[in-house]
Protein backbone atom coordinates (compact mmCIF):
# COMPACT_ATOMS: atom_id res chain seq x y z
CA UNK A 1 0.00 0.00 0.00
CA UNK A 2 2.41 2.28 0.52
CA UNK A 3 3.24 4.67 -2.17
CA UNK A 4 -0.60 4.68 -3.20
CA UNK A 5 -2.76 7.29 -4.04
CA UNK A 6 -6.17 6.22 -1.58
CA UNK A 7 -8.56 8.77 -1.41
CA UNK A 8 -11.40 6.68 -0.32
CA UNK A 9 -11.79 6.76 3.23
CA UNK A 10 -13.37 3.24 3.33
CA UNK A 11 -10.62 2.09 0.81
CA UNK A 12 -7.76 3.03 3.18
CA UNK A 13 -9.81 1.82 6.50
CA UNK A 14 -9.27 -2.00 4.83
CA UNK A 15 -5.79 -1.16 3.38
CA UNK A 16 -2.51 -2.97 5.22
CA UNK A 17 0.81 -1.20 5.94
CA UNK A 18 3.93 -3.00 5.75
CA UNK A 19 6.55 -2.26 7.77
CA UNK A 20 10.21 -3.19 9.20
CA UNK A 21 8.23 -5.28 12.13
CA UNK A 22 6.08 -6.58 9.73
CA UNK A 23 2.15 -6.79 8.18
CA UNK A 24 0.06 -3.89 10.02
CA UNK A 25 -3.85 -3.77 9.23
CA UNK A 26 -5.72 -0.86 9.64
CA UNK A 27 -8.42 -0.11 12.25
CA UNK A 28 -9.45 3.66 11.88
CA UNK A 29 -9.09 6.11 9.61
CA UNK A 30 -10.47 9.68 10.46
CA UNK A 31 -10.27 12.33 7.62
CA UNK A 32 -9.31 16.20 9.29
CA UNK A 33 -7.66 19.32 7.96
CA UNK A 34 -4.02 20.10 8.22
CA UNK A 35 -2.76 23.74 9.74
CA UNK A 36 -2.35 24.94 5.91
CA UNK A 37 -5.95 23.63 4.99
CA UNK A 38 -4.83 20.54 3.75
CA UNK A 39 -7.20 17.07 3.65
CA UNK A 40 -5.65 15.14 5.34
CA UNK A 41 -6.33 10.80 5.95
CA UNK A 42 -4.95 9.83 9.59
CA UNK A 43 -4.95 5.93 9.85
CA UNK A 44 -4.22 4.16 13.24
CA UNK A 45 -2.93 0.52 12.25
CA UNK A 46 -2.38 -2.36 14.33
CA UNK A 47 -0.10 -5.67 14.16
CA UNK A 48 -2.09 -8.41 15.61
CA UNK A 49 1.26 -10.28 16.99
CA UNK A 50 2.32 -7.60 19.36
CA UNK A 51 1.50 -4.61 21.21
CA UNK A 52 3.10 -1.73 18.46
CA UNK A 53 0.86 0.73 16.70
CA UNK A 54 1.85 2.47 13.85
CA UNK A 55 -0.34 5.97 12.92
CA UNK A 56 0.25 7.13 8.84
CA UNK A 57 -0.70 10.25 7.67
CA UNK A 58 -1.87 10.11 3.91
CA UNK A 59 -1.80 13.65 2.20
CA UNK A 60 -4.49 14.19 -0.83
CA UNK A 61 -3.78 17.35 -2.62
CA UNK A 62 -5.30 16.73 -6.09
CA UNK A 63 -2.41 17.83 -8.57
CA UNK A 64 0.25 14.81 -7.07
CA UNK A 65 0.29 11.65 -5.39
CA UNK A 66 2.47 11.24 -2.02
CA UNK A 67 3.32 8.22 0.13
CA UNK A 68 2.03 7.44 3.50
CA UNK A 69 4.39 8.66 5.91
CA UNK A 70 5.03 7.17 9.36
CA UNK A 71 5.02 9.90 11.80
CA UNK A 72 4.42 8.55 15.58
CA UNK A 73 5.12 5.17 16.46
CA UNK A 74 4.16 3.76 19.97
CA UNK A 75 5.51 0.39 21.55
CA UNK A 76 3.99 -1.59 24.16
CA UNK A 77 1.00 0.67 24.34
CA UNK A 78 -2.00 -1.73 25.28
CA UNK A 79 -5.76 -1.09 24.85
CA UNK A 80 -7.76 -0.52 28.05
CA UNK A 81 -9.83 -3.93 28.35
CA UNK A 82 -12.73 -4.12 30.92
CA UNK A 83 -12.21 -7.20 33.33
CA UNK A 84 -15.71 -7.95 33.39
CA UNK A 85 -16.95 -7.73 30.01
CA UNK A 86 -14.51 -7.61 27.66
CA UNK A 87 -15.18 -3.95 26.19
CA UNK A 88 -12.84 -1.88 25.17
CA UNK A 89 -11.76 1.80 26.15
CA UNK A 90 -9.42 4.74 24.77
CA UNK A 91 -8.95 5.88 28.25
CA UNK A 92 -7.60 4.55 31.86
CA UNK A 93 -10.14 7.28 33.05
CA UNK A 94 -13.22 6.27 30.78
CA UNK A 95 -12.53 2.07 31.63
CA UNK A 96 -11.88 3.15 35.28
CA UNK A 97 -15.49 5.24 35.01
CA UNK A 98 -17.37 1.78 33.35
CA UNK A 99 -15.79 -0.54 35.99
CA UNK A 100 -17.93 0.87 38.41
CA UNK A 101 -21.25 -0.01 36.28
CA UNK A 102 -19.92 -3.42 37.45
CA UNK A 103 -18.39 -3.25 41.39
CA UNK A 104 -21.47 -0.78 42.10
CA UNK A 105 -18.90 1.85 43.36
CA UNK A 106 -20.41 5.26 43.95
CA UNK A 107 -17.00 7.74 45.21
CA UNK A 108 -19.09 10.81 44.63
CA UNK A 109 -21.40 11.64 47.64
CA UNK A 110 -24.24 13.38 48.28
CA UNK A 111 -23.52 15.96 51.10
CA UNK A 112 -27.59 16.02 51.69
CA UNK A 113 -28.45 12.92 51.37
CA UNK A 114 -27.35 9.38 51.53
CA UNK A 115 -27.10 8.77 47.57
CA UNK A 116 -23.82 8.12 46.06
CA UNK A 117 -23.24 8.38 42.27
CA UNK A 118 -20.59 6.90 39.73
CA UNK A 119 -19.71 9.98 37.78
CA UNK A 120 -19.29 13.64 39.48
CA UNK A 121 -21.67 15.15 36.54
CA UNK A 122 -24.42 12.70 37.92
CA UNK A 123 -23.78 13.74 41.55
CA UNK A 124 -23.59 17.89 40.41
CA UNK A 125 -27.24 17.17 38.68
CA UNK A 126 -28.66 15.63 41.46
CA UNK A 127 -27.22 18.36 43.74
CA UNK A 128 -29.61 20.61 42.29
CA UNK A 129 -32.66 19.04 43.49
CA UNK A 130 -31.99 19.27 46.64
CA UNK A 131 -30.63 23.44 45.87
CA UNK A 132 -33.12 24.02 43.42
CA UNK A 133 -30.62 25.76 41.37
CA UNK A 134 -32.35 26.02 37.75
CA UNK A 135 -29.41 27.65 35.95
CA UNK A 136 -30.90 26.68 32.09
CA UNK A 137 -33.49 29.50 31.53
CA UNK A 138 -35.66 29.55 28.01
CA UNK A 139 -34.97 32.51 26.32
CA UNK A 140 -38.68 33.04 25.52
CA UNK A 141 -40.63 32.47 28.75
CA UNK A 142 -39.92 32.62 32.34
CA UNK A 143 -39.30 28.38 32.56
CA UNK A 144 -35.91 27.19 33.89
CA UNK A 145 -34.62 23.71 34.15
CA UNK A 146 -31.69 22.17 36.41
CA UNK A 147 -30.36 20.08 33.31
CA UNK A 148 -29.69 21.42 29.54
CA UNK A 149 -31.51 18.25 28.38
CA UNK A 150 -35.25 19.89 29.68
CA UNK A 151 -34.53 22.98 28.28
CA UNK A 152 -33.81 21.71 24.89
CA UNK A 153 -36.98 19.69 25.12
CA UNK A 154 -39.04 22.85 26.36
CA UNK A 155 -37.82 25.00 23.65
CA UNK A 156 -39.66 22.63 21.22
CA UNK A 157 -42.76 23.95 22.68
CA UNK A 158 -41.74 27.11 21.19
CA UNK A 159 -40.66 26.25 17.92
CA UNK A 160 -42.87 23.43 17.23
CA UNK A 161 -39.85 21.24 16.41
CA UNK A 162 -40.76 17.26 16.31
CA UNK A 163 -37.45 15.30 15.70
CA UNK A 164 -38.28 12.55 16.66
CA UNK A 165 -40.82 10.83 13.25
CA UNK A 166 -42.42 7.15 13.12
CA UNK A 167 -40.97 5.28 10.62
CA UNK A 168 -44.35 3.24 10.06
CA UNK A 169 -46.53 6.26 9.69
CA UNK A 170 -46.38 9.96 9.28
CA UNK A 171 -46.79 11.21 12.86
CA UNK A 172 -43.22 13.15 14.50
CA UNK A 173 -43.01 14.42 18.00
CA UNK A 174 -40.99 16.37 20.28
CA UNK A 175 -39.64 14.03 22.42
CA UNK A 176 -37.87 10.56 22.47
CA UNK A 177 -40.33 9.17 24.87
CA UNK A 178 -43.42 9.80 23.35
CA UNK A 179 -42.14 8.22 19.45
CA UNK A 180 -41.26 5.37 22.00
CA UNK A 181 -45.10 5.12 23.56
CA UNK A 182 -46.76 5.84 20.14
CA UNK A 183 -44.79 2.94 18.35
CA UNK A 184 -45.93 0.53 20.67
CA UNK A 185 -49.21 1.37 18.78
CA UNK A 186 -47.76 -0.11 15.62
CA UNK A 187 -46.75 -3.62 17.60
CA UNK A 188 -49.67 -6.33 17.19
CA UNK A 189 -47.85 -7.87 20.31
CA UNK A 190 -47.79 -5.16 22.48
CA UNK A 191 -48.75 -5.46 25.99
CA UNK A 192 -52.42 -4.15 26.82
CA UNK A 193 -53.61 -3.37 30.13
CA UNK A 194 -57.20 -4.88 30.74
CA UNK A 195 -59.65 -3.94 33.45
CA UNK A 196 -60.43 -6.87 35.98
CA UNK A 197 -63.75 -6.13 36.19
CA UNK A 198 -65.26 -5.87 32.42
CA UNK A 199 -61.79 -6.91 30.82
CA UNK A 200 -61.87 -4.20 28.45
CA UNK A 201 -58.57 -3.43 27.25
CA UNK A 202 -55.74 -0.09 27.19
CA UNK A 203 -52.72 0.39 25.15
CA UNK A 204 -51.33 2.43 28.12
CA UNK A 205 -52.09 2.01 32.20
CA UNK A 206 -52.78 5.31 32.66
CA UNK A 207 -56.02 4.98 29.77
CA UNK A 208 -56.98 2.07 32.45
CA UNK A 209 -56.56 3.92 35.75
CA UNK A 210 -59.66 6.59 33.99
CA UNK A 211 -61.41 3.72 32.59
CA UNK A 212 -61.30 2.58 36.57
CA UNK A 213 -62.32 5.89 37.90
CA UNK A 214 -64.69 6.53 35.68
CA UNK A 215 -66.82 3.96 34.92
CA UNK A 216 -65.99 1.48 37.72
CA UNK A 217 -65.65 3.88 40.59
CA UNK A 218 -61.90 2.70 41.26
CA UNK A 219 -59.32 5.93 41.84
CA UNK A 220 -56.02 3.67 42.09
CA UNK A 221 -56.26 0.11 40.29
Amino acid sequence: MLGMYVPDRFALKSSRVQDGMGLYTARRVRKVRGSKGEVLYILDATNPRHSNWLRFVHEAPSQERKNLAAIQTHTGEKEKVCPYCGQKFASSGTLRVHIRSHTGERPYQCPYCEKGFSKNDGLKMHIRTHTREKPYQCSECSKAFSQKRGLDEHKRTHTGEKPFQCDVCDLAFSLKKMLIRHKMTHNPNRPMAECHFCHKKFTRNDYLKVHMDNVHGVADS
